[in-house]
């Protein structure tokens, strides 16, 4: 499996604006990996995914393989969910108090930018957490 995952967020000019859709996204894909892993019994770690694993698992290596049942598969999916979960907090504080979500937000200040309650923000909201609940949408 192929797992990419960008460092940084490029959206908005001069990077500083974060879409809700991108941000809910990368919290969707981190729930779908782990519930893939998991049916599948074990992941095995390569020179591609190896930087993503390395921010879950300081000791993971090329040829690491996570079996289900392990401590360290238990370890590592449970950092994989923490940094999911990171995203949707971002996304939690800069959302507004009544639920509106624009198409994206200031990284800084958190204000709302671009098309107003735009319809695929919600929908990314979700499907992602439908994919945490366990039910990802097809």
């Amino acid at each position: 499996m192929l797992i990419f995952v960008s460092s940084e967020e490029r959206w908005g000019p001069k990077n500083h604006t974060v879409s809700y859709t991108q941000s809910y996204i990368k919290f969707e894909l981190y729930y779908r990996v782990i519930k893939e892993w998991t049916l599948a019994g074990q992941v095995t770690v390569s020179s591609i995914s190896l930087p993503f694993f390395k921010k879950s698992d300081k000791a993971a290596a090329e040829g690491t393989v996570y079996k289900v049942g392990t401590a360290a598969f238990n370890a590592m999916t449970q950092n994989v969910a923490l940094g999911a979960d990171k995203f949707l907090s971002t996304v939690k504080n800069y959302a507004l108090t009544n639920g509106s979500m624009s198409e994206q937000y200031e990284r800084g200040s958190g204000k709302s930018t671009g098309a107003r309650d735009l319809t695929w923000s919600h929908a990314a909201l979700i499907s992602a957490a439908r994919a945490k609940a366990g039910a990802p949408s097809a």
